[in-house]
């Protein structure tokens, strides 16, 4: 993580960085998805659910973008 911070820092693209401890996130919580008998299973459901949002506002943020006449 020290890592990814250092790089994302330099870089100066935290909006990247973001992305990237998102998907970092989602990959340790994936681990406890299927333990039916702690949060894991709903705190994936959210993360995922989340990113998915993420990906549609950033569809239409693009769409909206490059609409002609705008």
């Amino acid at each position: 993580m020290a890592r990814i911070v250092r790089d994302q820092t330099e870089k100066r693209n935290f909006a990247l960085t973001e992305a990237v401890f998102a998907e970092l996130l989602l990959e340790v919580v994936e681990h406890y998805r299927d333990d039916s008998f702690q949060i894991g299973p709903i705190i994936y459901y959210h993360l995922e659910k989340a990113r998915e949002a993420d990906a549609v506002r950033t569809l239409y943020a693009r769409a909206e973008f490059n609409r002609p006449g705008a």
